[in-house]
């Protein structure tokens, strides 16, 4: 199907998962970094989301780029206007992976949920599908 559709099924399997959860301790899918317990993960599900889709994540440095990043410029990504599967929603403070027009799927303070709640925010869609 393409990457975009790859990287919406990473994050519905992952759904209701604790592994990327706040009071957790959880190390990049490709052992890049670690994230201590007390640390918001939504950006590291969001990378970990990509590697497993195999698309290479953006990083600074070791350090998968921030929510906030992720409403900039981001290489191999364009900005879009509305939201499909598998793109990547920001709101600059909370990011998560579109898995329809409406839904994300992002890591929270006690599991990966789905909602809604990444509203208003930079929709990026990968260009290289």
């Amino acid at each position: 199907m393409g990457k975009s559709s790859d990287l919406a099924d990473q994050a519905k399997e992952h759904w209701g998962k604790k592994d990327w959860a706040e009071n957790v301790k959880k190390t990049a899918e490709d052992g890049s970094c670690t994230f201590r317990p007390g640390d918001p993960k939504c950006n590291l599900f969001v990378y970990d989301m990509l590697y497993k889709a195999g698309i290479s994540p953006p990083k600074t440095g070791i350090w998968p780029i921030t929510a906030e990043m992720w409403t900039g410029s981001v290489s191999g990504w364009t900005i879009v206007q509305s939201q499909r599967e598998g793109d990547v929603v920001s709101n600059g403070r909370h990011c998560g992976v579109a898995v329809d027009q409406t839904f994300t799927i992002a890591a929270g303070t006690t599991s990966v949920y789905k909602d809604k709640d990444i509203q208003d925010g930079t929709i990026q869609r990968y260009n290289q599908d």
